[in-house]
Protein backbone atom coordinates (compact mmCIF):
# COMPACT_ATOMS: atom_id res chain seq x y z
CA UNK A 1 0.00 0.00 0.00
CA UNK A 2 1.30 2.99 -0.76
CA UNK A 3 2.25 5.49 2.15
CA UNK A 4 0.60 8.32 1.33
CA UNK A 5 -2.64 6.50 2.55
CA UNK A 6 -1.73 6.50 6.27
CA UNK A 7 0.54 9.18 6.30
CA UNK A 8 -0.70 12.52 8.65
CA UNK A 9 -1.52 15.90 7.86
CA UNK A 10 2.10 17.26 8.60
CA UNK A 11 3.46 14.31 6.65
CA UNK A 12 1.17 15.43 3.63
CA UNK A 13 1.87 18.97 4.31
CA UNK A 14 5.61 18.52 3.83
CA UNK A 15 5.90 15.37 1.77
CA UNK A 16 8.22 13.71 4.36
CA UNK A 17 5.90 10.10 3.37
CA UNK A 18 8.00 10.85 -0.15
CA UNK A 19 10.97 10.33 1.69
CA UNK A 20 11.95 6.94 1.47
CA UNK A 21 11.13 7.42 -2.43
CA UNK A 22 13.71 10.45 -2.51
CA UNK A 23 16.58 8.27 -0.60
CA UNK A 24 16.30 5.36 -3.25
CA UNK A 25 16.59 7.68 -5.82
CA UNK A 26 19.53 9.12 -4.27
CA UNK A 27 21.34 6.00 -4.51
CA UNK A 28 20.18 4.04 -8.02
CA UNK A 29 17.68 4.89 -11.01
CA UNK A 30 14.27 4.41 -9.83
CA UNK A 31 12.50 1.92 -11.49
CA UNK A 32 8.54 1.15 -11.55
CA UNK A 33 8.95 -1.74 -9.00
CA UNK A 34 10.42 1.09 -6.29
CA UNK A 35 7.38 2.71 -6.56
CA UNK A 36 4.43 2.15 -4.29
CA UNK A 37 0.68 1.57 -5.98
CA UNK A 38 -1.13 4.70 -6.49
CA UNK A 39 -4.43 5.09 -4.27
CA UNK A 40 -7.52 3.77 -6.10
CA UNK A 41 -8.76 7.45 -6.17
CA UNK A 42 -6.21 8.76 -7.62
CA UNK A 43 -5.83 6.70 -10.81
CA UNK A 44 -6.56 8.14 -14.35
CA UNK A 45 -9.69 5.82 -14.59
CA UNK A 46 -11.30 7.12 -11.63
CA UNK A 47 -10.25 10.50 -12.05
CA UNK A 48 -11.57 9.92 -15.92
CA UNK A 49 -14.78 8.94 -14.41
CA UNK A 50 -15.16 11.81 -12.03
CA UNK A 51 -14.27 14.03 -14.42
CA UNK A 52 -16.98 12.77 -16.83
CA UNK A 53 -19.74 12.57 -14.17
CA UNK A 54 -18.92 16.37 -13.28
CA UNK A 55 -19.02 17.92 -16.96
CA UNK A 56 -22.57 15.94 -17.85
CA UNK A 57 -23.94 17.33 -14.77
CA UNK A 58 -22.27 20.76 -15.86
CA UNK A 59 -23.53 20.51 -19.49
CA UNK A 60 -27.17 19.18 -18.41
CA UNK A 61 -27.65 21.94 -16.29
CA UNK A 62 -26.52 24.32 -18.68
CA UNK A 63 -28.68 22.90 -21.65
CA UNK A 64 -31.80 23.31 -18.84
CA UNK A 65 -30.88 26.25 -17.47
CA UNK A 66 -30.36 24.89 -13.88
CA UNK A 67 -28.10 25.98 -10.91
CA UNK A 68 -25.43 23.36 -10.49
CA UNK A 69 -24.98 22.76 -6.24
CA UNK A 70 -22.26 21.29 -4.13
CA UNK A 71 -22.57 17.83 -2.99
CA UNK A 72 -20.65 15.90 -0.59
CA UNK A 73 -17.64 18.24 -1.08
CA UNK A 74 -16.24 17.04 -4.54
CA UNK A 75 -18.83 16.67 -6.88
CA UNK A 76 -21.86 19.40 -8.33
CA UNK A 77 -25.04 17.80 -8.72
CA UNK A 78 -28.23 19.63 -10.83
CA UNK A 79 -31.13 21.36 -8.58
CA UNK A 80 -34.41 20.24 -9.62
Amino acid sequence: MSPEAYASYASWLFFTWFNYIIKIGSTKTLNSSDLPELLPILRARTVWSQFQAFSSNIRYARAHNLPCQKEKGTHLSVSN
